[in-house]
């Protein structure tokens, strides 16, 4: 009788070697240890011959039987038949991580897919990635995180065992390896130093003087105007250094784009004093794809240290930083305008959850924070004056 998926799984080693047979050459061993040894059995010229296709369940029984079909089709020599098995198997710690992503990318962000992917190819590939997942120790994995430690990326090391960790229960759901051995460095590693938030003024006098610097200030640069719309929008400073034209209703008044940290469309109302600035900037770089259009930059754009530099030169560098105006928006329209917590998260882009899922978010409570983003440029100018 033909074995079956059932049948292999539920088979018990015993005190001796015993073999079970699905026909046609095709057997199965099974160790008093537990391992299940895919043989195929076959003539090679006038002599009996066995061949050792893999064990189960990196090879499958659909597998086996393909594998035996194509040797008696063939007739290949034992040795390469082996040689061939092996080969199709390739089951690696870097396959089996591949595959793992694959089945992740349709549910990650792009910008979680990215880092993912190039934190397996720079760090894990070239120390785990010839490994098959039953063959790593926990010392591969910290040898792992030692070597990123040792550029100074303590954060990344840790972050980085924890993907390991993922791909490795994947790995044992797939029954290509026996436990997660991540599990055993819980609590071991070195840990990042604590969270340093980005510095933010938020005393309502010293936040007036600070934006009559940046509104003052004479040059020419995109400081000025990254920093102004930083101010007003409150959105992370890379993406307002890459605003798109395509993305904005100067018209409607209203900027939307994709949030590339948390995989969200996402709806900015431009309040009048947006608009204003960048009408202004439009009659400069139109013409082009990006807002902050630069020539000399592979990415089309400019960069956010140009924003950090003006704030250096008029002398707010250590009190406040691009993306710090975030926090400046979320304290003062909570305290100040009486805005509901809710309406701000949902402009900050925090990925708020709603009933019908996060796909909507972009136009949620639009109206309402429209109303908010021309309330809050209002009370900036108001601290301005």
């Amino acid at each position: 009788m033909a074995l079956t998926e059932s049948k292999i799984r539920t088979a018990k080693p015993r005190d001796k070697r015993y073999r079970m047979s699905d026909g046609g050459g095709l057997v199965m061993d099974i160790t008093p240890a537990g391992k299940k040894v895919w043989r195929y059995r076959l003539q090679n010229d006038g002599k009996d011959s066995v061949v050792t296709l893999g064990t189960y369940p990196e090879l499958g029984l659909l597998d086996a039987r393909q594998a035996a079909l194509d040797i008696r089709k063939e007739g290949v020599a034992p040795a390469v038949a082996k040689a061939r098995v092996v080969a199709a198997q390739g089951i690696t710690f870097q396959s089996v991580a591949d595959l793992f992503m694959a089945r992740e990318r349709p549910h990650w962000a792009v910008g979680h897919y990215e880092r993912f992917h190039n934190r397996m190819t720079h760090d894990v590939y070239p120390m785990l990635g010839d490994l098959h997942p039953r063959d790593i120790k926990p010392a591969d994995v910290v040898a792992v995180a030692d070597r990123i430690v040792a550029r100074g990326a303590v954060d990344t090391s840790v972050r980085v065992v924890g993907m390991v960790g993922q791909v490795m229960r994947y790995a044992v759901a797939k029954g290509l390896a026996d436990r997660d051995v991540t599990a055993d460095l819980k609590g071991g590693l070195d840990r990042p130093a604590p969270v340093q938030h980005m510095p933010a003024v938020l005393d309502r006098t010293e936040l007036g003087r600070m934006l009559t610097d940046i509104w003052d200030w004479a040059g020419d640069s995109y400081g000025k105007p990254l920093l102004q719309l930083s101010a007003y929008l409150f959105q992370r400073p890379g993406e307002i250094q890459a605003m798109r034209w395509a993305d904005i209703d100067l018209d409607r008044g209203l900027w939307t784009y994709r949030v590339s940290k948390v995989g969200i469309d996402h709806a900015v109302p431009l309040a009048s004093q947006v608009v204003e600035i960048l009408r202004g900037l439009h009659r400069q770089t139109g013409e082009f794809e990006y807002v902050f259009y630069s020539h000399t930059a592979k990415c089309g754009h400019v960069s956010p240290q140009i924003a950090v530099k003006l704030l250096d030169k008029i002398g707010w560098r250590d009190r406040q930083t691009p993306h710090g105006f975030r926090a400046v928006a979320r304290t003062i329209i909570a305290e100040d305008l009486r805005i509901e917590p809710r309406l701000i998260e949902q402009q900050l882009s925090h990925g708020v959850a709603e009933t019908h899922g996060r796909a909507y978010n972009r136009t949620v409570f639009l109206d309402e924070r429209t109303e908010m983003m021309q309330a809050y440029a209002d009370h900036l100018d108001r601290l301005r004056g």
